[in-house]
Protein backbone atom coordinates (compact mmCIF):
# COMPACT_ATOMS: atom_id res chain seq x y z
CA UNK A 1 0.00 0.00 0.00
CA UNK A 2 1.46 3.77 -0.88
CA UNK A 3 0.46 5.78 2.11
CA UNK A 4 1.34 9.45 2.72
CA UNK A 5 3.70 9.98 5.19
CA UNK A 6 2.40 12.05 7.91
CA UNK A 7 3.15 15.70 8.56
CA UNK A 8 3.59 17.23 11.71
CA UNK A 9 0.39 19.71 12.84
CA UNK A 10 0.17 22.66 11.06
CA UNK A 11 2.00 26.19 12.88
CA UNK A 12 -0.41 28.27 14.59
CA UNK A 13 -1.63 31.33 13.07
CA UNK A 14 0.19 34.35 14.91
CA UNK A 15 -2.07 35.33 17.73
CA UNK A 16 -4.49 32.66 17.49
CA UNK A 17 -4.06 29.47 20.10
CA UNK A 18 -3.23 26.34 18.26
CA UNK A 19 -6.55 24.18 17.77
CA UNK A 20 -7.74 22.19 20.88
CA UNK A 21 -7.23 18.54 19.62
CA UNK A 22 -3.47 19.67 19.03
CA UNK A 23 -3.46 19.71 22.84
CA UNK A 24 -3.09 17.30 25.21
CA UNK A 25 -5.46 17.13 28.35
CA UNK A 26 -4.52 19.02 30.77
CA UNK A 27 -6.67 16.94 33.67
CA UNK A 28 -8.54 13.88 32.71
CA UNK A 29 -9.89 13.97 36.09
CA UNK A 30 -13.71 14.56 37.22
CA UNK A 31 -14.04 16.64 40.21
CA UNK A 32 -16.89 15.14 41.97
CA UNK A 33 -17.54 18.56 43.68
CA UNK A 34 -17.70 20.44 41.34
CA UNK A 35 -20.22 18.46 39.56
CA UNK A 36 -22.35 18.40 42.63
CA UNK A 37 -22.38 21.94 43.37
CA UNK A 38 -23.39 22.19 39.46
CA UNK A 39 -26.54 19.79 39.78
CA UNK A 40 -27.26 21.68 43.01
CA UNK A 41 -27.45 24.88 41.26
CA UNK A 42 -29.50 23.79 38.44
CA UNK A 43 -31.77 21.40 40.86
CA UNK A 44 -35.15 23.62 39.88
CA UNK A 45 -34.86 22.82 36.35
CA UNK A 46 -33.70 19.34 36.37
CA UNK A 47 -36.78 18.86 38.77
CA UNK A 48 -39.27 20.60 36.57
CA UNK A 49 -37.67 18.78 33.13
CA UNK A 50 -38.17 15.60 35.01
CA UNK A 51 -41.89 16.16 36.59
CA UNK A 52 -42.93 17.49 33.12
CA UNK A 53 -41.54 14.57 31.51
CA UNK A 54 -43.33 12.52 33.77
CA UNK A 55 -46.70 14.34 33.26
CA UNK A 56 -46.74 14.26 29.36
CA UNK A 57 -46.16 10.02 29.45
CA UNK A 58 -48.80 9.63 31.45
CA UNK A 59 -50.73 11.68 29.21
CA UNK A 60 -49.62 9.97 26.34
CA UNK A 61 -50.12 6.77 27.82
CA UNK A 62 -54.35 7.77 29.50
CA UNK A 63 -54.80 8.42 25.48
CA UNK A 64 -53.29 5.76 24.23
Amino acid sequence: MNLPNPTSPPTPVQGYPPPSYWMPPEDDTIDLLELFQTLWRWKVLILALTVLGLVSSYGIVQVL
